[in-house]
């Protein structure tokens, strides 16, 4: 494996596609090319400034929120209360988009979501947490987008049909919109799609909203649908 900035691992390099698309290093570029459809990437690793994104350099606003050590990663956390982090927009993509974290699992049957907001509405939305079924505990994760007819569609992971999961581990949510389709993936397995179709409404600001005792790590956003390759390829770079 080749060495770039002193050591081999090169496992938390967002890639594009499987071309000459850049790739980074936390909030270092280590590979140039064509203009990258990653266009916003939180990953929370800075030290001098964690709310800054390290592709569009676009700052976080928390709310009773900071960034920490969980589960040996820096981390957006929530240690005692929910919280958010909250930016303008001005980078989603409106006829086709991917939105991906890594989340810290709630100790609760609690959700975190990272979200496009107009006004009060929700236009775009992906979240992901578990819920307590007579004593087990199973997925429940959910991508939403809004189009500008007004109409929405939501597809869900089955929260009985899903795995069965731990609490307080580190999990991958990814949802993808190409115009036609929404996907969901948990940890770099395609769980659920369906049909939708039309522009989503254009959204007047972004947020991360996590759940108490709950985090969040490299949130990003492309500006077109990755492809379940590319999703599984995200994954396979680990947290």
């Amino acid at each position: 494996m080749p060495t770039i900035l002193g050591t081999a691992d090169i496992t938390k390099a967002y890639l594009g596609a499987a071309d000459a698309t850049p790739a980074y290093l936390g909030d270092v570029q280590v590979r140039g090319g064509a203009p990258s459809p990653l266009v916003a990437l939180w990953d929370f690793e800075s030290l001098t400034a964690p709310e800054v994104d390290v592709v569009g350099g676009r700052s976080l606003t928390f709310s009773t929120l900071s960034v920490a050590t969980v589960g040996a990663e820096r981390a957006l956390t929530a240690p005692t209360a929910t919280g958010s982090a909250t930016a303008p927009d001005g980078f989603l993509n409106q006829t086709g988009f991917t939105i991906a974290f890594w989340l810290w699992t709630p100790p609760t049957a609690e959700t975190t979501r990272v979200a496009f907001l107009a006004g009060a509405t929700t236009v775009a939305e992906l979240y992901g947490g578990w819920r307590d079924l007579a004593g087990t505990i199973y997925d429940i994760n959910r991508v939403l987008v809004i189009t500008e007819t007004g109409s929405y569609n939501r597809i869900y992971q089955s929260s009985t049909g899903g795995s069965v999961i731990p609490a307080q581990q580190w999990r991958q949510i990814v949802g993808t919109y190409d115009g036609t389709a929404l996907t969901l993936y948990t940890n770099g397995v395609q769980r659920n799609t369906g049909a939708k179709t039309g522009t989503v409404t254009d959204p007047d600001g972004f947020t991360v909203d996590v759940i108490a005792s709950s985090a969040v790590k490299n949130v990003g956003i492309w500006n077109r649908a990755l492809t379940a390759g590319e999703v599984a390829d995200l994954y396979a770079q680990g947290v």
